[in-house]
């Protein structure tokens, strides 16, 4: 198996600071389905994940003992992702039978179901775009849940490939970017939701890791214009759509970067940036629960049994939550 050096940072100090990207993704995917018309780009929060998760499988492939990577990886994902997942699944619907109508009900355990056996994101291919508000979709959200966890099964067999040469990686990377950016010509929802035309970028975080290994000088000032930049295009009411397209290429290749080349130490040490990386603690939590409280708080058939709650009080008690 070829090793290939990262460079002067250790990698475990990355992991670390790669919370502050997840807090800033997280943050802006609650606040897209909560302001949609404010933050119009917040679910490029979730390219960002994809980068992170590439980033630490990539680390954790490129440390562990190679005759058991497969088997603990596997185990720590599960004990990591599944009972907070199934457990969050499983409260909402018991929520969900006093709540909602019988016909919502109906949708949102169909949901659940297609949550519960990990194929979320094949579910909402076969019935919506994810930017059609018509439907009730409490848990939608879980979709990106089901190609991130697609992906970390497909991790240990895609090893057997980049542990050989690193050319594999970026044939994964170029294959399956060019397959999205063709299917967006034809169908934008296959795109979207399925793992096969999402892999590039997790890629990315392959790249970081494996490639671009020379030594540089931190720069707070270049980190700044990258992490700037990002908020930016995460912020501006640009339309990035169909998506995912360059938009996502942008978010991608900005999150890696900021990975790739954080600032000196000391920068990181503000407290904007110790705030982000608390959030970015708690991001799974946060993007498991978010959607449903909303859904609960937002629900019509509730606000016309209790009162009718203005809006202020509405988005306040839904942060809240």
């Amino acid at each position: 198996m070829t090793v290939y050096h990262c460079d002067k940072q250790p990698l475990t100090q990355k992991i670390l600071q790669s919370q502050i990207y997840r807090g800033i993704a997280v943050l802006l995917v609650v606040l897209f389905h909560l302001f949609p018309s404010y933050v119009p780009n917040g679910y490029l929060g979730v390219d960002i994940f994809f980068v992170i998760s590439g980033f630490l499988m990539a680390t954790l492939f490129h440390t562990s003992d190679s005759s058991r990577k497969g088997k603990v990886f596997i185990i720590k994902r599960f004990k990591r992702i599944y009972p907070a997942y199934i457990g969050t699944l499983l409260i909402f619907l018991l929520y969900s039978v006093f709540i909602f109508s019988p016909y919502d009900f109906y949708n949102v355990l169909i949901q659940a179901l297609s949550g519960i056996f990990l194929v979320p994101n094949f579910y909402f291919w076969r019935t919506d775009s994810y930017f059609d508000a018509i439907n009730f979709q409490p848990l939608l959200h879980y979709w990106s849940l089901g190609v991130e966890i697609q992906f970390y099964l497909l991790v240990p067999f895609l090893t057997i490939f980049f542990s050989k040469s690193r050319l594999w990686i970026l044939c994964c990377f170029l294959l399956s970017f060019s397959a999205c950016i063709i299917l967006l010509m034809v169908s934008p929802e296959v795109s979207f939701f399925l793992v096969p035309f999402r892999i590039w970028e997790f890629m990315f975080g392959y790249f970081v890791v494996h490639f671009f290994n020379r030594k540089l000088n931190s720069s707070n000032f270049l980190y700044a214009i990258a992490l700037c930049s990002l908020l930016y295009l995460l912020f501006s009411r640009h339309n990035f759509h169909p998506h995912p397209g360059f938009g996502a290429l942008l978010v991608c290749v900005l999150t890696a970067f900021l990975i790739k080349f954080p600032p000196k130490t000391n920068f990181l040490k503000l407290n904007f940036f110790n705030a982000l990386e608390k959030i970015g603690t708690y991001s799974y939590s946060l993007y498991l629960v978010h959607m449903p409280l909303i859904a609960i708080v937002w629900y019509e058939t509730l606000n016309r049994v209790i009162h009718d709650v203005p809006l202020n009080e509405k988005l306040g008690l839904s942060l809240v939550l």
